[in-house]
């Protein structure tokens, strides 16, 4: 394919695996910047997840504002950015690649966010934050303000836009935007929670509304497409358990002004409390053990309603986790361990006297490639039991499944007789 000329291609160099990006310069093409990271945005607000996968890839704002056009990272081993195999580089384990550092960024045109596999009622969620921050660093590259400083900036803008492209504000939405369940809906506490919907514009209209179903189970949340809105709002709405709600603005003529907004709802309690800890860009042979790591290895605690690995796999993390199981009969019990890409160590204290031992390793290293590691124990109905779960997760897919079966030999996932530990 011509690198020059009237008919050259220019190519939007993205997984930097068959052709690296500075093959391409050095061979004469002009590129758009598509880095996988931090650039793709996959999975979507409100969809399926299954035990075994992710809610797709979004990276930190952060990682988009230290970004630009020159710059190509990637998240995955083995990929010639990511294993810091281009030249001149001067920092051989940051998965990080400069164009600048061959004199080759005039040949980088600009760069674009990837956006895949998402619903229609994601757009909005996942881009207004990033779309900012993505103009900032390719229009104006060398500004020195601050993350804070700028996303000071943007609250300020998003005031003026946000009645634009949704003119209905659906409330309360979660404290902590960071959650990794936000990534799916707005978690709420207690049986029932009243949702309010606000014009946001200085339009004369109604609020026209509705709301969407859920199926699924534990772990496996599935919130069914919202239909269409339908009913005209006259005040706060009640709901219970997991759902969902769409809204429009209709003008008196009555034709509705473009742009809906939604919301995902769920008050599952939280069952488990996960640490976050810095491992290291690889995954480690051997799981180290996570509650010995130093507080400078901490990146975030959290708690969430099931267990399972990593909501997104972005990097490779320690993650710890912390539950009480409440034993569902009394028997022999068989704990069934899987991981792919990661490995993950389970620890049970069977003595119940609050610490775990060196023979309450029950599995240890669990392999990648998700078969079943199993280990039995003794349980008595009704009782507490701790367990913690270390797991070194993994690329591409950080999945962490421990299932239970009891003395009648049917096996579920443990998360619904999990309680946070006391």
């Amino acid at each position: 394919m011509p690198a020059t000329g009237d008919d050259r291609v220019i190519v939007m160099a993205w997984e930097s695996s068959y052709n690296a990006p500075w093959d391409l310069l050095n061979n004469g093409y002009q590129i758009i910047n598509a880095s996988w990271t931090p650039t793709y945005l996959t999975g979507g607000y409100g969809g399926l997840i299954h035990p075994g996968s992710t809610v797709g890839k979004r990276f930190a704002l952060k990682d988009i504002y230290r970004w630009n056009k020159d710059i190509f990272m990637h998240w995955e081993p083995g990929r010639p950015v990511f294993e810091d195999r281009g030249p001149m580089d001067p920092n051989l384990d940051d998965g990080e690649w400069s164009a600048e550092w061959i004199g080759k960024d005039d040949q980088i045109h600009g760069g674009q966010m990837l956006y895949w596999e998402q619903y229609e009622c994601s757009v909005l969620h996942f881009l207004m934050p990033r779309i900012p921050i993505l103009a900032e660093r390719l229009w104006n590259p060398k500004s020195d303000h601050s993350f804070a400083e700028f996303q000071d900036r943007v609250a300020v803008a998003q005031q003026k836009t946000l009645p634009v492209l949704q003119p209905i504000e659906i409330s309360p939405v979660a404290k902590d935007p960071s959650h990794p369940v936000v990534s799916l809906y707005q978690p709420y506490e207690g049986e029932q929670i009243e949702v309010t919907l606000r014009n946001r514009t200085k339009l004369d209209g109604q609020i026209r509304y509705s709301t969407g179903r859920w199926s699924g189970q534990l772990n496996s949340p599935n919130f069914h497409p919202v239909p269409n809105p339908d009913t005209m709002y006259d005040g706060p709405l009640t709901a219970r358990g997991p759902f969902s709600v769409r809204a429009e603005l209709v003008r008196g003529d009555p034709e509705p002004v473009d742009g809906h907004s939604w919301q995902f709802y769920n008050n599952w309690p939280n069952r488990v409390e996960v640490t976050e800890y810095n491992i290291g860009r690889r995954t480690p042979r051997k799981v180290p053990d996570l509650a010995a790591l130093p507080d400078s290895k901490l990146l975030r605690k959290y708690e969430m309603p099931y267990l399972r690995g990593l909501m997104q796999n972005v990097a490779v993390r320690g993650q710890l986790t912390r539950t009480d199981l409440i034993a569902p009969a009394s028997g022999k019990h068989t704990l069934e361990l899987r991981t792919q890409s990661g490995h993950a160590t389970l620890y049970f204290d069977q003595n119940q006297n609050g610490e775990f031992e060196g023979s309450e390793i029950l599995i240890q290293d669990s392999p990648n490639d998700e078969s079943g590691q199993k280990a039995e124990v003794i349980l008595k109905q009704g009782e507490r039991y701790r367990i913690r779960v270390d797991h070194a997760t993994g690329m591409p897919r950080p999945v962490l499944i421990l299932s239970i079966a009891g003395p009648d030999g049917k096996r579920t996932e443990i998360s619904k007789y999990l309680q946070l530990p006391r």
